[in-house]
């Protein structure tokens, strides 16, 4: 089994978090930030640029899609949670929340529910990270703070069969046959 990453090309549609454009790489340095209100939260959709042939081989059987957010909050006593909802071609899947609050950068994984096709990979903004900041009900204030997105993309590829022939054989293609002559030596 193989393994490719790609983090996200930035914000698309809507989105309401403080710069957005900050969550496309994971520097340790700069973040999108939210900061929502008691009893509500803070949406932001990002999508990913194509996966080329190098990255997921032509013929490449897809066996799960995961968004990876790397997150933090700077508070434990707010009834923080953060939300993955993953989608494909504008259908999207269930909401998956990470109640944790962790208050140093950590990974939040969340697998498609039915993984992308090859041909959706490959195609540039088909697949769309919603995530979402939640504060609960608590008068405490809460920061996210989101240092990238990604999707990673486990597959497997097996590369065709090269042809061998046996030595000292002709082979001719007869309709939709194939016959052998021995070679003249």
């Amino acid at each position: 089994m193989s393994q490719v990453t790609k983090y996200t090309r930035g914000q698309v549609g809507t989105n309401n978090w403080t710069n957005p454009n900050n969550a496309t790489a994971e520097d340790d340095t700069n973040y999108a930030t939210c900061a929502p209100s008691k009893n509500n939260s803070v949406i932001g959709d990002w999508d990913f640029a194509a996966f080329s042939d190098a990255e997921v081989p032509v013929g490449a059987t897809i066996n799960s899609v995961t968004c990876r957010c790397n997150y933090r909050v700077n508070v434990t006593s707010s009834i923080a949670s953060l939300g993955i909802n993953n989608g494909n071609n504008g259908s999207f899947d269930g909401e998956t929340t990470d109640t944790s609050e962790p208050t140093t950068d950590t990974d939040f994984d969340d697998a498609y529910a039915t993984a992308p096709s090859e041909t959706d990979l490959k195609t540039a903004g088909r697949l769309v990270s919603r995530i979402r900041g939640i504060r609960g009900n608590s008068n405490n204030a809460v920061t996210f703070s989101l240092d990238s997105i990604a999707l990673i993309v486990d597959y497997t590829y097996t590369p065709p069969a090269a042809l061998s022939f046996p030595e000292n054989r002709l082979y001719v293609r007869v309709g939709d046959g194939m016959s052998t002559n021995e070679r003249v030596k």
